[in-house]
């Protein structure tokens, strides 16, 4: 039951991303903010964290996407912090989700996965065997989903971020991000401050401030759940007093036999013909 969040401080181990003055890397500050924002979802009831790395070291872009994948997140939140130091007076956070030319590049990935698969089940949802045409259309509104999504969770968290520092971009920006390229997964990449910029730079040396930052992030996710519904599928019976139906959640994917009276509640992603598909009945 629980949603997942996907935490990913950027950077770390070999890569230490942007440098600010007195030795602060960027790898140091979004590990240091990810940690903080990841006790706050785990003290949440109904939300787990999970970071693509706890220490040091280095991960690899996509592997991160993947390890997202193998934990069921329902989110994906990269973190980062910005630079530009031939001019040092910019400041402020910023927010990305995909480009329309990054959203092709991952429709196409999503698409050549599935032609020569015997069972091609990507991420819990269930594509067609052999059908291009189907899982072209799939693969275009998983991703539009995904988005779109995305869009409404980074436009929550600037809305929180501008209450604790001035935002660089006021709104969602669209970039080619490799972390970004899951047409699953809702994504952001998050570039909280500037270390390029002096006086944010000494505030980023402060774990007040790191604190502040996770704290809006971490409002930014709360309005976004509060307005989108990402819990688990659930099956439940509309009869009463006789139960006929599972009260136990459905995974899309997992083929379910229907009974008398079921209701089905959609969920994100879903196609007409892949609820059919699992629940053994016709479109």
């Amino acid at each position: 039951g629980n949603i997942v969040i996907a935490i990913d401080p950027g950077h770390g181990g070999s890569d230490p991303g942007t440098h600010g003055p007195h030795g602060l890397d960027e790898k140091v500050v979004t590990l240091s903010i990810a940690k903080m924002l990841a006790k706050k979802i785990d003290r949440t009831p109904g939300l787990t964290a999970f970071l693509t790395r706890v220490s040091d070291h280095y991960v690899g872009l996509r592997q991160r996407v993947l390890e997202a994948h193998d934990h069921h997140a329902a989110l994906f939140i990269s973190i980062h912090a910005n630079a530009y130091p031939r001019v040092p007076r910019v400041k402020g956070g910023a927010v990305y989700a995909l480009s329309e030319h990054g959203a092709s590049n991952a429709e196409a990935r999503l698409l050549a996965r599935t032609e020569n698969a015997a069972d091609p089940t990507i991420g819990n949802i269930k594509f067609a065997t052999h059908n291009r045409e189907v899982n072209s259309a799939l693969s275009h509104m998983l991703q539009r989903a995904s988005i779109a999504n995305g869009t409404d969770l980074g436009k929550d968290v600037l809305r929180h971020l501008s209450h604790y520092e001035p935002l660089y971009e006021h709104h969602v920006q669209y970039a080619n991000f490799e972390v970004l390229r899951d047409p699953l997964i809702p994504s952001i990449l998050i570039e909280t401050a500037f270390l390029s910029n002096p006086h944010q730079a000494r505030e980023l040396h402060e774990l007040h401030f790191r604190e502040e930052l996770a704290n809006a992030i971490y409002l930014g996710i709360r309005e976004f759940l509060e307005h989108h519904d990402l819990r688990p599928t659930q099956v439940v019976s509309t009869q009463r007093p006789r139960k006929t139906a599972t009260d136990h959640p459905v995974q899309p994917g997992h083929n379910q036999k229907t009974t008398p009276g079921m209701t089905y509640r959609v969920r994100p992603g879903d196609t007409l013909s892949g609820v059919a598909l699992r629940l053994h009945v016709s479109e």
